[in-house]
């Protein structure tokens, strides 16, 4: 939810300013100890959530391909003609398989949908 965490903190300009090291900054503003702490503290802040944003979307990605092999693994067990004679239990493994893979892809799509905003 929008509000949580530290993630929706919003910094003044002063803490975002381009330059990187603190020296767009300094050159407007008189240079003291507490300032260039605090502006240490944001700009690591900063660089901890883009790292951990960066991890979070890889583990989206790979969620979703993992959900895309699984229902791929589904559809497979469902036209795979193995081991069953029996009719009855045939058309209830292959109903089953493709009801899971179903799922493996509704999944896919609600998480890709959720995550892309």
């Amino acid at each position: 939810k929008k509000g949580l965490g530290e993630g929706h903190r919003t910094f003044l300009w002063i803490w975002t300013a381009k330059g990187g090291d603190g020296s767009d900054i300094e050159k407007g503003i008189e240079d003291t100890e507490g300032l260039r702490v605090e502006w240490l503290k944001v700009s690591e802040r900063t660089k901890r959530w883009e790292e951990e944003v960066s991890l979070l979307k890889e583990e989206m990605r790979r969620v979703r391909a993992y959900l895309e092999h699984r229902a791929c693994w589904w559809e497979q067990c469902a036209s795979s003609e193995k081991v069953l004679t029996q009719q009855a239990l045939a058309k209830g493994v292959r109903t089953h398989a493709l009801r899971q893979a179903r799922q493996q892809c509704q999944l896919r799509e609600e998480f890709t949908r959720l995550w892309e905003h």
